[in-house]
């Protein structure tokens, strides 16, 4: 039967994650409220993609509870993005040998409402996603992902190799569908650029949260942050 957790569009209590035998995340809770962006930050190995396949529904925790619109879920993944949970995976999950109207059109939005996010994929639309830049390719991502109107949207390294000015760009895109009410829960490299979008962020190492609070209380201590908890870069 399924148990209301709180109010959080996505949440996760005492979950324990692992591959086979191997242990990744130990008894983490986390949580996004809708509207409200979320980085998780951490270092290369900290568990923090490993959370997101859990919260997603590919990978099966061990013990612990997932709740999607305040429920215990323990569906597939594809019974969650029907839910309402949209996730853009860290390779952008783009088929390149179709082209941008063929991506747009697997999705669950439509394509109108994926050029008013992203205009600019509108001038490639007969073009191979292949063919695209790595820019762009997250664009047509992020745009298939929104244009579901997704309750909440989960994001893996967003502005991985990226130019600024494109990350600033997708972060708008994302900040807009925060104040239609999408709650964002996103993996992001860099962690100032991480804590400046944020509302809330959770620093995880070694599969467990060690810190977590206020975006805005963590960006002024973001030296000792990165220094502790993150490495080199915030990796």
């Amino acid at each position: 039967m399924s148990t209301s957790l709180d109010n959080s569009v996505l949440a996760a209590r005492n979950l324990c994650v692992g591959y086979g035998e191997i242990p990744v995340l130990h008894d983490v809770s986390v949580g996004v409220a809708p509207g409200e962006v979320v980085a998780l930050l951490g270092r290369n190995g900290a568990g923090k993609s490993t959370l997101l396949l859990a919260l997603g529904g590919i990978l099966r925790p061990s013990a612990g509870v997932v709740a999607l619109g305040g429920k215990e879920c323990t569906t597939a993944a594809h019974r969650r993005a029907r839910d309402g949970l949209a996730y853009v995976i860290e390779e952008r999950g783009v088929f390149t040998g179709l082209s941008v109207l063929q991506n747009l059109r697997l999705g669950q939005g439509t394509v109108d409402d994926a050029l008013a996010i992203f205009p600019e994929l509108e001038p490639h639309l007969t073009r191979s996603a292949g063919l695209l830049s790595g820019g762009q390719q997250q664009m047509l991502a992020v745009a298939r992902a929104l244009a579901a109107k997704p309750k909440v949207l989960l994001v893996d390294e967003l502005s991985l190799g990226l130019a600024p000015l494109v990350v600033e760009r997708i972060f708008r895109a994302i900040d807009e569908a925060r104040s239609t009410g999408v709650g964002v829960m996103l993996v992001e490299q860099h962690s100032r650029t991480a804590l400046q979008v944020a509302d809330r962020a959770y620093v995880l190492d070694q599969g467990r949260i060690v810190l977590d609070g206020a975006a805005s209380d963590m960006l002024p201590r973001i030296d000792e942050i990165e220094q502790a908890y993150l490495g080199v870069g915030g990796q």
